[in-house]
């Protein structure tokens, strides 16, 4: 049976987890993270339809990335996604 740690080890534990990922700034990673993520998604959302058109008709892998984005960033922005 495995022993389980005291609860001061525990505490210690979270205690020092917590410093740590105050130290690494958390917020702005996670603007940063953000930012660059609006900037790249573009670019993959074009490489999956280039090589998922390979081996699919093209329009029905749009279409269907399309359809996908509206349910999570709402039709109006899925449309103008579809136009760029």
């Amino acid at each position: 049976m495995t022993k389980l740690p005291k609860p001061a080890t525990i505490l210690q534990l979270l205690k020092k987890a917590f410093q740590e990922f105050q130290q690494n700034d958390p917020l702005r990673m996670a603007a940063a993270t953000a930012f660059f993520a609006t900037f790249a998604l573009p670019a993959i959302f074009l490489i999956l339809i280039v090589v998922f058109g390979l081996v699919i008709n093209p329009r029905f892998v749009g279409r269907s990335l399309v359809e996908a984005l509206s349910g999570v960033i709402g039709p109006n922005s899925a449309e103008e996604v579809r136009l760029t």
